[in-house]
């Protein structure tokens, strides 16, 4: 779907849907600005509220941060922790 397509909240769901389906895992902010399948972040928020929520019509567990959060290969996601300075 073009950039230029009337985007729904049900067209949203399916682009974000199939973009999971083709690559393993949720679509992040970076590939709603790239990938030529899915809509603008704008044209989401509108519609959705918040990239998450998109996300999380589409299936994804609980929208992960950045789109890695449930359903994708190899689980959630995890947060590297910050080692203290000596």
């Amino acid at each position: 779907m073009s950039r230029q397509a009337i985007w729904t909240v049900d067209r949203i769901v399916a682009a974000i849907r199939h973009f999971h389906h083709k690559t393993g895992r949720w679509p992040t902010t970076r590939d709603f600005l790239t990938a030529a399948l899915l809509p603008n972040p704008a044209t989401v928020h509108r519609h959705c509220g918040t990239l998450a929520e998109a996300r999380r019509q589409a299936g994804a567990v609980d929208g992960g941060p950045e789109g890695h959060g449930g359903g994708g290969r190899g689980g959630g996601w995890s947060q590297k922790k910050k080692r203290k300075r000596s």
